[in-house]
Protein backbone atom coordinates (compact mmCIF):
# COMPACT_ATOMS: atom_id res chain seq x y z
CA UNK A 1 0.00 0.00 0.00
CA UNK A 2 1.34 3.36 -0.99
CA UNK A 3 2.52 5.84 1.60
CA UNK A 4 0.07 8.70 2.01
CA UNK A 5 2.14 12.27 1.39
CA UNK A 6 3.16 14.69 3.52
CA UNK A 7 2.18 17.80 3.11
CA UNK A 8 5.68 19.80 3.54
CA UNK A 9 5.81 22.12 6.32
CA UNK A 10 5.07 25.46 6.32
CA UNK A 11 7.61 27.91 7.43
CA UNK A 12 6.77 29.53 10.21
CA UNK A 13 7.28 33.21 9.83
CA UNK A 14 9.77 35.04 12.06
CA UNK A 15 8.66 37.76 14.40
CA UNK A 16 8.79 41.53 13.33
CA UNK A 17 11.83 43.67 13.94
CA UNK A 18 10.98 45.88 16.54
CA UNK A 19 12.16 49.53 15.00
CA UNK A 20 12.78 51.61 18.78
CA UNK A 21 13.75 54.93 19.02
CA UNK A 22 17.29 53.93 20.15
CA UNK A 23 17.54 51.55 16.89
CA UNK A 24 16.71 54.39 14.85
CA UNK A 25 18.91 56.80 16.37
CA UNK A 26 21.82 54.51 16.27
CA UNK A 27 21.35 54.09 12.75
CA UNK A 28 21.13 57.45 11.67
CA UNK A 29 24.26 58.10 13.70
CA UNK A 30 25.91 55.61 11.60
CA UNK A 31 24.77 56.84 8.58
CA UNK A 32 26.22 60.15 9.21
CA UNK A 33 23.58 62.90 10.15
CA UNK A 34 24.57 65.09 7.38
CA UNK A 35 23.78 62.89 4.26
CA UNK A 36 21.76 59.82 5.36
CA UNK A 37 18.37 59.04 3.47
CA UNK A 38 15.09 57.24 4.89
CA UNK A 39 15.69 54.40 2.58
CA UNK A 40 19.25 53.47 3.83
CA UNK A 41 17.58 53.61 7.30
CA UNK A 42 15.43 51.49 6.13
CA UNK A 43 17.79 49.21 4.65
CA UNK A 44 19.83 49.41 7.55
CA UNK A 45 17.48 48.46 10.36
CA UNK A 46 16.23 46.00 7.47
CA UNK A 47 12.65 47.15 7.22
CA UNK A 48 10.48 48.76 4.92
CA UNK A 49 10.84 52.13 3.84
CA UNK A 50 6.44 51.78 5.13
CA UNK A 51 7.49 50.75 8.27
CA UNK A 52 9.97 53.21 9.04
CA UNK A 53 7.21 56.35 8.10
CA UNK A 54 5.00 54.28 11.19
CA UNK A 55 7.12 55.92 13.49
CA UNK A 56 8.37 59.37 12.00
CA UNK A 57 6.94 61.21 9.12
CA UNK A 58 10.17 62.77 7.33
CA UNK A 59 13.95 62.85 7.73
CA UNK A 60 13.72 66.00 9.91
CA UNK A 61 11.30 64.40 12.33
CA UNK A 62 14.62 61.47 12.65
CA UNK A 63 17.36 63.89 13.06
CA UNK A 64 15.03 65.58 16.11
CA UNK A 65 14.62 62.11 17.78
CA UNK A 66 18.29 60.84 16.97
CA UNK A 67 19.12 64.22 18.40
CA UNK A 68 16.79 63.21 21.54
CA UNK A 69 18.27 60.13 21.93
CA UNK A 70 21.66 60.86 21.91
CA UNK A 71 21.04 63.74 24.59
CA UNK A 72 19.07 61.51 26.74
CA UNK A 73 22.45 59.55 27.22
CA UNK A 74 24.12 62.35 28.73
CA UNK A 75 25.47 62.47 31.97
CA UNK A 76 23.42 64.77 34.37
CA UNK A 77 24.94 68.38 35.35
CA UNK A 78 25.51 69.02 38.74
CA UNK A 79 26.40 72.35 40.45
CA UNK A 80 29.71 71.91 42.18
CA UNK A 81 32.09 73.80 44.70
CA UNK A 82 34.10 74.96 41.83
CA UNK A 83 33.80 78.08 39.89
CA UNK A 84 31.32 79.24 37.49
CA UNK A 85 34.58 79.13 35.13
CA UNK A 86 36.10 76.38 35.83
CA UNK A 87 32.78 74.04 35.51
CA UNK A 88 32.02 75.65 32.07
CA UNK A 89 35.79 74.46 30.94
CA UNK A 90 35.17 70.65 32.31
CA UNK A 91 31.82 71.45 31.16
CA UNK A 92 32.94 72.38 27.27
CA UNK A 93 35.36 69.73 26.81
CA UNK A 94 32.78 67.00 27.15
CA UNK A 95 31.01 68.78 24.90
CA UNK A 96 33.48 68.96 22.23
CA UNK A 97 34.79 65.62 22.59
CA UNK A 98 30.83 64.21 22.89
CA UNK A 99 30.04 66.13 19.43
CA UNK A 100 32.64 65.53 17.37
CA UNK A 101 32.05 61.99 17.90
CA UNK A 102 28.74 62.28 16.32
CA UNK A 103 29.00 64.38 13.46
CA UNK A 104 26.10 66.07 12.86
CA UNK A 105 24.78 66.22 16.16
CA UNK A 106 25.91 70.24 17.02
CA UNK A 107 24.60 71.54 14.25
CA UNK A 108 20.94 69.76 14.51
CA UNK A 109 20.91 71.09 17.88
CA UNK A 110 21.95 74.44 17.11
CA UNK A 111 19.20 74.86 14.41
CA UNK A 112 16.75 73.10 16.51
CA UNK A 113 16.95 73.45 20.11
CA UNK A 114 15.53 70.35 22.39
CA UNK A 115 12.88 71.27 25.08
CA UNK A 116 11.89 68.43 26.74
CA UNK A 117 14.88 66.40 27.26
CA UNK A 118 16.01 65.84 31.34
CA UNK A 119 19.92 65.67 30.53
CA UNK A 120 19.49 68.91 28.50
CA UNK A 121 17.87 71.04 30.76
CA UNK A 122 19.40 69.86 33.79
CA UNK A 123 22.50 71.15 32.06
CA UNK A 124 20.86 74.96 31.65
CA UNK A 125 19.52 74.66 35.29
CA UNK A 126 23.09 73.75 36.55
CA UNK A 127 24.45 76.56 34.27
CA UNK A 128 22.44 78.91 35.62
CA UNK A 129 22.85 78.51 39.51
CA UNK A 130 26.47 78.22 39.19
CA UNK A 131 26.33 81.52 37.46
CA UNK A 132 24.57 83.15 40.07
CA UNK A 133 26.47 81.53 43.03
CA UNK A 134 29.34 83.35 40.81
CA UNK A 135 27.56 86.81 41.20
CA UNK A 136 25.69 87.00 38.05
CA UNK A 137 22.02 88.56 38.17
CA UNK A 138 19.44 86.06 36.81
CA UNK A 139 19.14 87.45 33.80
CA UNK A 140 22.70 87.71 33.40
CA UNK A 141 23.64 84.68 34.41
CA UNK A 142 21.39 83.34 31.72
CA UNK A 143 23.11 85.14 28.88
CA UNK A 144 26.33 84.77 29.93
CA UNK A 145 25.58 81.08 29.56
CA UNK A 146 24.17 81.70 26.65
CA UNK A 147 27.25 82.99 24.81
CA UNK A 148 29.14 80.10 26.25
CA UNK A 149 27.30 77.64 25.08
CA UNK A 150 26.68 79.25 21.81
CA UNK A 151 30.42 79.35 21.36
CA UNK A 152 30.82 75.63 22.06
CA UNK A 153 28.67 74.52 19.11
CA UNK A 154 29.46 77.80 16.57
CA UNK A 155 32.68 76.13 16.90
CA UNK A 156 31.67 72.68 16.44
CA UNK A 157 29.56 73.43 13.66
CA UNK A 158 32.17 75.56 12.03
CA UNK A 159 34.60 72.07 11.96
CA UNK A 160 31.34 70.48 10.50
CA UNK A 161 30.99 72.78 7.88
CA UNK A 162 34.80 72.60 7.11
CA UNK A 163 34.28 68.77 6.78
CA UNK A 164 37.31 67.77 9.04
CA UNK A 165 36.58 67.03 13.00
CA UNK A 166 40.36 67.52 14.15
CA UNK A 167 41.84 64.81 15.68
CA UNK A 168 45.55 65.71 15.79
CA UNK A 169 47.85 68.90 15.56
CA UNK A 170 46.89 71.34 12.73
CA UNK A 171 47.40 74.99 12.45
CA UNK A 172 47.67 77.80 9.80
CA UNK A 173 49.87 76.15 6.41
CA UNK A 174 52.84 78.28 5.22
CA UNK A 175 51.54 81.88 4.26
CA UNK A 176 51.55 82.77 0.60
CA UNK A 177 54.67 84.36 -1.17
CA UNK A 178 54.91 88.00 -0.23
CA UNK A 179 52.71 88.03 3.24
CA UNK A 180 56.19 87.60 5.20
CA UNK A 181 57.14 91.39 3.82
CA UNK A 182 53.71 92.91 3.78
CA UNK A 183 52.93 91.37 7.38
CA UNK A 184 55.82 90.34 9.15
CA UNK A 185 54.48 89.99 12.68
CA UNK A 186 51.15 88.40 11.64
CA UNK A 187 53.35 85.53 9.97
CA UNK A 188 55.82 85.57 12.82
CA UNK A 189 52.71 84.52 14.87
CA UNK A 190 51.18 82.37 12.08
CA UNK A 191 54.17 80.52 12.27
CA UNK A 192 54.19 79.84 15.93
CA UNK A 193 50.56 78.46 15.28
CA UNK A 194 51.73 75.60 12.89
CA UNK A 195 51.85 72.24 14.82
CA UNK A 196 48.92 74.44 17.31
CA UNK A 197 45.90 71.94 18.43
CA UNK A 198 43.16 73.61 17.66
CA UNK A 199 41.74 72.81 21.00
CA UNK A 200 44.59 74.82 22.57
CA UNK A 201 43.15 77.92 20.35
CA UNK A 202 39.90 77.02 21.64
CA UNK A 203 40.61 77.10 25.17
CA UNK A 204 42.24 80.35 25.27
CA UNK A 205 38.90 81.64 23.11
CA UNK A 206 36.25 80.29 25.67
CA UNK A 207 38.60 81.57 28.89
CA UNK A 208 38.74 84.94 27.03
CA UNK A 209 35.45 85.12 26.51
CA UNK A 210 34.66 84.11 29.87
CA UNK A 211 36.76 86.45 31.26
CA UNK A 212 35.06 89.29 29.45
CA UNK A 213 31.75 87.90 31.22
CA UNK A 214 32.30 87.81 34.63
CA UNK A 215 34.02 91.52 34.33
CA UNK A 216 29.96 92.66 33.71
CA UNK A 217 29.03 91.62 36.59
Amino acid sequence: MAKEAVAPKRAKRGRPIKVTRERLAEAASELGFAEFKLTEVARKLNVSLQTLYNHVKDREELLHLAAEVLEQDSPKSAVSDCSWEEWWMERAQFMLSKYRRTPGLATILANRPLANVPPYLEQWEAAQIMAEKEGFKPLEALWANMAVHELIFSWVCREEQAGKLPSCKEGPSEPPEGFREIAPHFTHAADKAIGESTDARFDMTLKALMTGLLATK
